[in-house]
């Protein structure tokens, strides 16, 4: 199973560069501002995401394909969107982003769920997508704000792009500080999910890669 590791994005390079950039996103992205230079910043670490992610799920031909297809309207609507404030360009860089993120999200999901042995690339591949699920939920909530506003409220004013994804990882972590909660009934349900799946995760696949882990351990 070593050599399974191995073919998987070259050594796991490619899954530690994405969960570098994804932590990295992660702790930036909360301090960035909505303007021009906050978006540009925004944008070229997601363009760092989006690049490591589509070599992380690139382990053969046709996938590699797939990847660099849904990274190219990606990497494309997100640049427009740092120049074009309209809701029609924020609506493209939204819903590109989602089926990307969401490809690589399963594709990653795959490989940890294959797996018969725990390496670190393993662990770096389950971490990197747990934070994807809050980045799609994320970016989810933002397109329902977009079409359906006030879905999700502010208690402290009106919604900002970044509290989209301070919600929807309060909401993974089911750790609600009582600051923002879904007004729609669509909030609603997609709130229930994400929390769901968030336990679903951290109690399933974790307990799966470390029970692995274990039994690899009593074995040497």
């Amino acid at each position: 199973m070593a050599t399974r590791a191995r073919t998987f994005g070259t050594s796991g390079s490619g899954l530690r560069a994405l969960f570098g950039s994804l932590l990295l996103l992660l702790v930036l992205y909360p301090v960035l501002d909505d303007e021009i230079v906050g978006r540009g910043i925004y944008a070229l670490l997601s363009t760092a995401v989006v690049l490591s992610g589509a070599y992380a799920a690139s382990r053969d031909r046709r996938r590699r394909a797939i990847a660099v297809l849904l990274a190219i309207p990606t990497l494309a609507a997100r640049w427009s969107f740092v120049f074009l404030r309209t809701p029609a360009a924020r609506g493209a860089a939204l819903a590109t982003s989602i089926v990307f993120y969401l490809y690589t999200l399963l594709l990653i999901l795959d490989y940890v769920l294959r797996t018969d042995e725990v390496t670190g690339d393993e662990i770096v591949g389950a971490v990197s997508v747990y934070i994807l699920i809050g980045f799609v939920w994320g970016m989810a909530f933002g397109m329902l704000d977009l079409f359906s506003p006030g879905s999700i409220k502010n208690v402290n004013g009106a919604m900002q792009t970044g509290d989209f994804f301070y919600f929807s990882f309060i909401t993974l972590m089911t750790v609600g500080y009582g600051d923002m909660y879904p007004a729609s009934p669509v909030a609603r349900s997609m709130a229930i999910v994400e929390a769901m799946v968030g336990v679903i995760f951290v109690a399933v696949l974790i307990s799966r890669l470390v029970g692995l882990h274990a039994g690899r351990s009593r074995r040497t």
